[in-house]
C-alpha cells in the first residue's frame, strides 16, 4: 500500500509508509478510520483538512496511535515551488 510521496519519504528519510487512505469529505470519515485501523502502524500523519481534527483524535483516543494533524505539510514538502522546504528535492 502506498500513496503519493511514500517513495520520497523513504528515499530522503528512510521512512517506510505502511499505507495511505484517501479522504475527500466528511462523509468518508468512518470509512477512512476503518481503513486506517486495518493498516499496522504506530503513527498516524493526517492531512485531511478539518476532517483531520476528528480523525487524529479518534486514532489517538480509541486506538492509542500517535496522531498528528499534518496540515498542508505534505503539499509544501512535495511541491517543486517550495525549494527551501526541508524535504524538497533539489
Amino acid at each position: 500500500m502506498g500513496g503519493w510521496g511514500t517513495e520520497l519519504l523513504y528515499e530522503k528519510l528512510g521512512v517506510k509508509v505502511p499505507g495511505t487512505v484517501e479522504i475527500n469529505n466528511y462523509e468518508e470519515i468512518d470509512r477512512c478510520l476503518k481503513e486506517m485501523t486495518q493498516i499496522p502502524h504506530q503513527w498516524s500523519l493526517v492531512s485531511a483538512g478539518v476532517n483531520a481534527v476528528i480523525i487524529a483524535a479518534t486514532m489517538a483516543n480509541k486506538w492509542g496511535k500517535v496522531s498528528i494533524d499534518f496540515g498542508h505539510a505534505p503539499d509544501n514538502v512535495m511541491a517543486p515551488n517550495y525549494p527551501d522546504y526541508w524535504l524538497a528535492p533539489v
